[in-house]
């Protein structure tokens, strides 16, 4: 006895009709107020589930800002500075690191008047950003005073092991030798040294070399 064949699917049609549903759950929840809905639905469960949704909710909520901050410098500069005052310029040198994080090489010159937060951009959160995206990379921090490069390592060293930069890069963490300011390691074997003039860099290859007062370079 011969089978009749399958009829066709129409997956045009299924895809339309799954369009159409989703779009009426998008109304639906459009004309809810889903904190009195989300209440509502945990006063009536029992306490083990409540903490139990609670907790997925909060370890979510983590997650999500933890990638932010991994993929957006300005969400990780709120987060580990929020008392900062965001002014034009930070978007404009936020554009310059996204380009170097991207792999791009980039030289860029930069010129703003003192105590606008350069220098703790450029020199503190942003290399503390970078090693944490990239933890295997070099950074070599030059200035005209050796020992202001290595106040940037000691505060760049100290960032990294607070709690909400370890939420933010678990893992990424200083080698066991690592103590001085103007030069130490990471565990992924990503470096951190200062320079100042009449110090030397001769053999030191860098992901990223950065001046308290001016530049950035990258030549990844």
């Amino acid at each position: 006895m011969l089978k009749r064949p399958a009829p066709p699917v129409d997956y045009d049609a299924k895809a339309k009709s799954s369009q159409e549903a989703m779009e009426k759950i998008r109304q639906k929840l459009r004309g809810m107020d889903l904190g009195a809905f989300l209440k509502d639905k945990l006063a009536k469960m029992s306490d083990d589930d409540r903490r139990d949704i609670l907790g997925k909710l909060d370890h979510a909520a983590k997650l999500e800002r933890r990638e932010r901050c991994r993929l957006d410098f300005m969400a990780f500069k709120r987060l580990m500075w929020p008392e900062y005052l965001h002014g034009p310029h930070f978007d404009i040198l936020a554009k310059v690191y996204h380009r170097i994080a991207c792999g791009e090489p980039v030289r860029a010159i930069i010129n703003i008047p003192p105590r606008h937060g350069k220098s703790e951009d450029v020199s503190y959160l942003f290399p503390s950003w970078f090693i944490g995206k990239f933890p295997s990379k070099k950074i070599i921090q030059v200035s005209n005073v050796k020992t202001l490069a290595e106040d940037f390592g000691a505060k760049v060293r100290n960032l990294m092991v607070t709690e909400e930069y370890q939420n933010i890069f678990p893992g990424v963490k200083m080698a066991a030798d690592s103590k001085a300011k103007g030069k130490w390691n990471t565990k992924q074997g990503g470096t951190y040294f200062a320079a100042g003039v009449g110090g030397t860099i001769v053999g030191r290859g860098a992901d990223l070399c950065t001046h308290p007062n001016s530049m950035v370079v990258s030549q990844r």
